[in-house]
C-alpha cells in the first residue's frame, strides 16, 4: 500500500482490496501489522536455523546447535500465533 492509498483509507475515501467483509479499519490495521511482524519473526527463525545448519569450519557444540534450532522453532510458533491472532 502506498502513502497515497493509505491517505484515502484513513480519510474514508477508499477501502483496501484485501479488507475482509464487516472488518473495521482498526481490525484491518492490526491484522496487517501482525502479519508484517510474523514475516519478520519468520526471517529471524530462518536466520537461526541457517546458523545451526551452517558448516563454516567453526566447531559448534551439539548443545549450541540445539539451542539455535529451538530458537528457530519457538520463533516459528510465535509467528504462527501472530497470524492466528493469539499473541
Amino acid at each position: 500500500m502506498t502513502v497515497f492509498e493509505m491517505e484515502g483509507v484513513l480519510r474514508g475515501k477508499a477501502i483496501p482490496a484485501d479488507m475482509k467483509v464487516n472488518e473495521s479499519l482498526a481490525a484491518y490495521l492490526v491484522r496487517k501489522l501482525a502479519d508484517a511482524e510474523a514475516r519478520g519473526v519468520e526471517k529471524l527463525a530462518d536466520a537461526w536455523a541457517s546458523i545451526a545448519a551452517r558448516d563454516d569450519g567453526v566447531t559448534k557444540s551439539e548443545s549450541l546447535i540445539l539451542k539455535y534450532q529451538q530458537r528457530a522453532d519457538d520463533a516459528r510458533a510465535f509467528a504462527y500465533e501472530l497470524r492466528e491472532g493469539r499473541a
